[in-house]
């Protein structure tokens, strides 16, 4: 038993239903098709990294909210360190070139916060005694801001992330 066997444990023993789960940002060895396969054979939609260079940031994120808005009316967001590229998290616990850059996931998880009800949300896969240059602890630090000042925009009333007064 390992920690990247904790979404397969919460399916398989019902805790957590498979169409309540949205993956985005998969990529790397561990993510391939047999893993894949089992997830999205339990209901879970997966958003791989791929998809976010092709289309956009704005596009997938726009998506997953459209989905979320038919889905549960609680969210709760637990952001994976390793779903960064590893130039931006170089302490996540499984560091894979090609992830999602910063810049793609501070307004992701900024606009998903303030558009959706999130009731939760956890940062794991951090391990930042392993990086002496502190990018892997300031990019946690911007992910959690990022979740905050959603949460803030969306109880300040605000119709979009632009239109939030500062």
């Amino acid at each position: 038993i390992s920690d990247n066997q904790t979404l397969t444990r919460l399916l398989e023993q019902n805790l957590l239903r498979g169409s309540d789960v949205t993956l985005v940002g998969l990529h790397g060895r561990d993510a391939g098709p047999a893993t894949q396969k089992r997830l999205t054979d339990a209901g879970a939609k997966i958003v791989p990294t791929a998809a976010i260079q092709e289309k956009g940031w704005q596009a997938i994120t726009t998506d997953l909210i459209a989905g979320l808005k038919t889905g549960p009316e609680n969210v709760f967001v637990s952001f994976d360190m390793s779903v960064l590229d590893p130039g931006d998290a170089p302490a996540s616990g499984r560091p894979v070139p090609g992830g999602i850059t910063m810049r793609e996931a501070i307004p992701m998880v900024r606009q998903l916060c303030a558009q959706t009800e999130v009731v939760g949300f956890d940062l794991l896969d951090a391990a930042p005694i392993l990086d002496p240059t502190y990018v892997s602890r300031m990019s946690a630090n911007y992910i959690l801001h990022a979740c905050l000042s959603g949460i803030a925009i969306r109880k300040t009333g605000a119709t979009s992330v632009q239109t939030a007064k500062r």
